[in-house]
């Protein structure tokens, strides 16, 4: 379950809570099928309820929040998951390591920092 808040990001407020239930099923019902539905059908149809997560999320002006865009792929719109949807490495020297995610329906790759700079963490403890 994915609260309204999540979807909405930490310092958001509501703009319209329609569109946060909305974009919270969407995500909700397109891990769902993923993992219900074999095949490569399953894996189009969370890619198109991904879209439509992204589009409604695009006309409420509603900002998803960090882990729901880490989880859908930019090229398809679908939903990213370790061995079902997509394929993950750890790649890059012992100081930078970042985690590879590579989409199995579009090919597309997505990088992310295994941890934050230590600039961002101490202007996050100076505050």
């Amino acid at each position: 379950f994915t609260s309204t808040r999540e979807v909405l990001g930490m310092g958001a407020r509501k703009k319209n809570p329609e569109c946060a239930i909305r974009l919270n099923f969407l995500n909700q019902a397109s891990s769902c099928v993923l993992e219900k539905v074999p095949g490569g059908a399953g894996k189009v149809l969370a890619a198109v309820m991904g879209h439509h997560m992204v589009m409604v999320g695009r006309k409420s002006q509603i900002r998803l929040g960090k882990e729901i865009k880490r989880r859908i792929c930019k090229g398809c719109h679908g939903v990213l998951l370790a061995g079902k949807s997509a394929e993950v490495k750890i790649a890059g020297p012992s100081k930078e390591k970042t985690i590879r995610v590579c989409c199995d329906i579009c090919s597309t790759e997505k990088r992310f920092l295994l941890e934050e700079k230590k600039e961002a963490k101490k202007r996050a403890s100076n505050k």
